[in-house]
């Protein structure tokens, strides 16, 4: 007598194949099937168990997919660079000497936030916070429309409230997940949900075969218990197939030190440590040219022999 495997193991099973293996399962056994034979009742426990699960998983993967935020990140760094740097630059090569001083000024007040960009996101989020508050002062302000990075200023305050605003939503999502049930919860829920179902359509596969003996009931009833026992083999040949791999590593609030598109965030722990010119300088400083290799003269020392005549020199 036909059976749908209710007893069919999922534990090996991932949380995408978990997921996809039941919304297979009750696109099959529709809402129409349901009706036809008397088991709705049945069937939409086992749609909200699964749609509970779903919508976990869903966030789930949502959480892990952090391109959103390393975006709007990496524009909220460039924005700030272009302010910091900016006014660097500035300091070091303006021509008038007048606007040299007030970005020399500037330089000094902003050199304080050096590293903000390499800090954790919530971390980030307060210097650059702090760093924008000081520079929108009506005196910075001024200075900073006579230098023409006004509007670079508010282009990079713009960029760091919209990340703020994806952080703090994504916060209240992870609470809401925490406050939730959790993953080792739903599965199982879903599970026995998907068992329930499974009986049902059997006792009437059953009670049919051995009592009522309708042929269309027989036809339709052992179509569904094959159609659901045939993607229970799938899902059993893709687990056997998949081969054994390690969980992957907990992910934390430290930002990559890379910037999406993959290049690295300019490092502002060392603003100016390179130049248009390839010298080094600190923001509103003097430029140190580095030594190149072989330059370097080795003073004589005392009683070496430094001519080839045999003698030691005497210094």
């Amino acid at each position: 007598m036909k059976t749908i495997n209710k007893d069919f193991s999922f534990t090996n099973a991932t949380g995408g194949e978990h997921v996809q293996l039941h919304s297979d399962t009750l696109e099959k056994i529709t809402e129409e099937f349901a009706t036809t034979y008397g088991i709705s009742a049945v069937r939409d426990a086992y749609a909200t168990a699964y749609k509970a699960e779903q919508d976990y998983f869903l966030f789930d993967r949502a959480f892990e997919d952090t391109t959103l935020l390393s975006d709007a990140d990496g524009k909220r760094d460039n924005g700030f660079n272009m302010v910091y740097y900016g006014v660097d630059v500035m300091a070091k090569y303006c021509l008038d000497p007048e606007l040299q001083a007030i970005a020399q000024r500037l330089a000094r007040l902003l050199r304080v936030y050096r590293g903000a960009t390499r800090k954790t996101y919530a971390e980030e989020t307060a210097i650059l916070s702090d760093a924008y508050a000081k520079l929108s002062t009506e005196a910075n302000l001024a200075d900073l429309e006579k230098l023409h990075l006004a509007e670079a200023l508010a282009a990079g305050k713009a960029a760091n409230d919209e990340f703020r605003a994806l952080y703090v939503n994504r916060s209240a999502e992870i609470l809401r997940r925490e406050e939730s049930e959790n993953m080792s919860e739903l599965r199982p829920k879903t599970d026995a949900a998907f068992r329930d179902l499974a009986e049902a359509i059997n006792a009437l596969y059953a009670v049919n075969a051995l009592i009522e003996k309708d042929p269309e009931k027989e036809e339709a009833l052992g179509a569904m218990i094959d159609a659901v026992n045939a993607l229970l083999a799938q899902l059993s040949r893709a687990m056997g197939d998949r081969p054994s791999s390690s969980k992957d590593d907990n992910k934390t609030e430290e930002k990559p030190n890379e910037t999406p598109g993959g290049t690295e965030t300019p490092d502002p722990e060392d603003p100016g440590t390179e130049t248009p010119d390839g010298e080094g300088t600190e923001p509103g400083g003097e430029q140190t040219t580095p030594t190149e290799p072989g330059d370097e003269t080795e003073e004589p020392q005392p009683g070496v022999d430094t001519d080839g005549d045999g003698s030691p020199e005497v210094v």
